[in-house]
């Protein structure tokens, strides 16, 4: 059956409301860029944030299709860990302001579409690594989205290192993870229990091959590393989350993506700004009986 000229407006209208966030640990990113860049734009992903890019400094930059910010260790110390946001160039009009928090931390933010967006992009210290330095980043990373406050919507993605199990029934981790929790796990569930956010991977049912985010094949182990997180309460509506094994670049990490509507959201009408347009009409005051005064009449020739 023909669709009419309605339908195809909504549908156009709809589709212009989808995005693709997607996250990535690329292992070292000074000779795979071009690779990277390729698998990115042919999944029509609109944000990505990469990990362990390996990256000296901060900075910016344009490459071609998408504008490229990242967020590395300093230049006098030797090339390791690194963040970075890779956003199509159709929504440069959209970022508002970015920073880069630390070599394993960047933000970004956006508005768009009626919504204000912060991204976070995370590189977490790895699950072996000492008490004190897990303390200063989950600190760290846990200030970050503090400071967003509540009328932001929060998109946190990377490789957090955190292995955050499964539950039928808990609003945080859902219950297609895998079985596996360790110490990351648990503070990463707690810190998003604290801030009312939710761990997305877990929430849609896909086959193992579509869930683990890290493989060794040799080894014939596997697990889920790379996370999308997202406030527990959102208008916006993530209608699935899943990995592309497809993409490759050199990287025993797979690409996770996540489809995510903006529904159409009015506008609020600044009331206030009514307000003072009424006051000033009302303040101005017409002295009307002062044209009965015969020297305000106006006589035509024919009078």
């Amino acid at each position: 059956m023909p669709r009419n000229g309605s339908d195809i407006r909504r549908r156009t209208m709809q589709r212009k409301r989808i995005m693709h966030f997607g996250t990535w640990n690329v292992q070292g990113i000074s000779r795979k860029m071009d690779e990277v860049l390729y698998e990115i734009n042919k999944l029509e992903i609109d944000l990505a944030v990469l990990t362990e890019i390996k990256k000296k400094s901060q900075g910016s930059e344009n490459l071609g299709m998408y504008d490229y910010f990242y967020s590395g260790v300093p230049k006098e110390k030797r090339a390791g860990q690194g963040v970075a946001i890779l956003i199509h160039r159709k929504h440069r009009k959209y970022i508002t302001t970015w920073e880069g928090i630390s070599e394993r931390i960047i933000k970004i933010n956006m508005n768009i579409r009626g919504y204000r967006l912060t991204i976070i992009g995370v590189y977490a210290v790895n699950d072996d690594s000492p008490t004190a330095s897990k303390d200063t980043f989950f600190q760290q990373l846990n200030d970050e989205i503090i400071k967003t406050g509540k009328t932001r919507e929060i998109f946190l993605l990377g490789d957090l290192n955190s292995r955050t199990g499964k539950s039928d029934n808990d609003v945080t981790i859902g219950k297609y993870g895998e079985e596996t929790l360790n110490n990351n796990g648990e503070r990463l569930i707690d810190m998003c229990k604290q801030n009312n956010l939710r761990i997305l991977n877990g929430f849609y049912q896909h086959r193992n091959i579509h869930k683990y985010t890290w493989t060794q094949d040799t080894k014939k182990i596997r697990s889920i590393i790379d996370y999308v997180i997202t406030k527990q309460k959102t208008k916006i509506q993530i209608q699935d989350v899943r990995v592309y094994r497809g993409a490759i670049c050199g990287s025993d990490h797979h690409l996770l993506k996540a489809k995510i509507f903006l529904p159409y959201k009015r506008e609020k009408i600044e009331y206030k700004e009514i307000e003072n347009v009424t006051k000033e009409i009302e303040e101005r005051r017409y002295n009307l009986t002062a044209l009965e005064d015969p020297a305000c009449k106006c006589y035509t020739e024919k009078d």
